[in-house]
């Protein structure tokens, strides 16, 4: 069979529907990258104030202590 005007522009006609789904996956992987970005900055930032919530207090408890000792050891 040849190939004619019609069939060839079917498979044109297909060609680019192909293409328009490729560049729907590709943008649907962008964000899914972006997503896990995302994520990840938040794992992080949640990992910093679980560490904050450790140190601030300890920090907190210990100036008063520092201060004292400072004190102490300079006025004698």
């Amino acid at each position: 069979m040849l190939v004619g005007t019609k069939t060839f522009g079917e498979w044109k006609a297909l060609l680019a529907e192909i293409d328009k789904i490729n560049v729907r996956i590709d943008a649907l992987s962008n964000i899914i990258n972006a997503y896990d970005k995302v994520l990840n900055q938040q794992s992080s930032f949640i990992t910093w104030i679980k560490y904050a919530t450790i140190l601030v207090p300890i920090a907190v408890v210990s100036v008063p202590i520092i201060e004292l000792l400072l004190h102490y050891f300079f006025s004698a």
